[in-house]
């Protein structure tokens, strides 16, 4: 497994195994958001996730929570200043409540 930093990634890395994804403060929105969930529901090799200090809010939080209904491999998530409202907070919460 490798880690791969948005800034580092290329299509030739992309098509590997990726264990660690590092995208804390890359202005991503809830479009960005919505392409990492769609990949999160058929790859299951991604067990770090980190999406820290991005301005997504309810769109991309519906669509991240989606994918963790489907995706155990992810086992470390960091939200961290993001400015998530509680009802996102929630959203994720169930997610991961039904997945378990």
């Amino acid at each position: 497994m490798e880690v791969v930093t948005c800034r580092s990634c290329s299509r030739s890395q992309c098509s590997r195994r990726i264990g660690t994804l590092l995208l804390a403060d890359t202005g991503l929105r809830d479009e960005g958001i919505a392409a990492i969930a769609s990949a999160l529901r058929t790859n299951f090799s991604v067990s770090i996730l980190d999406l820290r200090g991005n301005p997504f809010g309810e769109p991309g939080m519906r669509e991240l929570a989606e994918a963790m209904l489907i995706n155990s491999s992810v086992v470390s998530l960091s939200l961290r200043d993001n400015g998530l409202r509680d009802v996102e907070i929630e959203m994720l919460a169930r997610s991961l409540h039904d997945n378990t």
